[in-house]
């Protein structure tokens, strides 16, 4: 069960710095921005019309107006994030070569979340989860290191 969710998520990031490099040497940065999260948008609305329509337990009827008031700072906080990083991925990916970028970000990402996450969500990390963010640190450096 844990393998097929793990092959999606793993072929779908592999794949999407690929064919976003693609587009974006066409239509540019923020003209592939916008046309991404307007179809996000579609696809979103259209799941939702689907899940209402099929399902005796429609999402608005178990989200309050409390919640959404609650949640809707820290969700405006995170969309915006979302779409900064997202951004200033589309940029490196126009600039770099795809195998450099992805390994710089997705390294960069587990060092910062471990941090964030200890920071934040007071998580605690394993000695051999240190060791693991250490060689990542490594690699990092590694991938850096001009040739000479």
């Amino acid at each position: 069960m844990f393998l097929f969710p793990y092959f999606l998520n793993i072929m779908g990031w592999s794949l999407l710095p690929i064919l976003e490099k693609t587009i974006i040497r066409k239509i540019g940065i923020l003209n592939f921005g916008a046309t991404r999260w307007f179809y996000n948008t579609v696809i979103l609305i259209i799941f939702y019309l689907c899940y209402t329509l099929f399902t005796n337990n429609p999402w608005h009827n178990n989200y309050k107006l409390k919640d959404f008031m609650d949640n809707s700072k820290l969700a405006l906080l995170i969309s915006l994030i979302g779409i900064v990083a997202l951004i200033a991925n589309f940029y490196l990916l126009k600039h770099y070569p795809v195998h450099y970028v992805i390994a710089m970000v997705e390294a960069a990402l587990v060092l910062l979340a471990a941090f964030w996450s200890i920071i934040i969500l007071k998580e605690k990390i394993s000695t051999y989860k240190c060791i693991g963010i250490f060689l990542i640190s490594l690699g990092i450096f590694l991938i850096n290191i001009k040739a000479s």
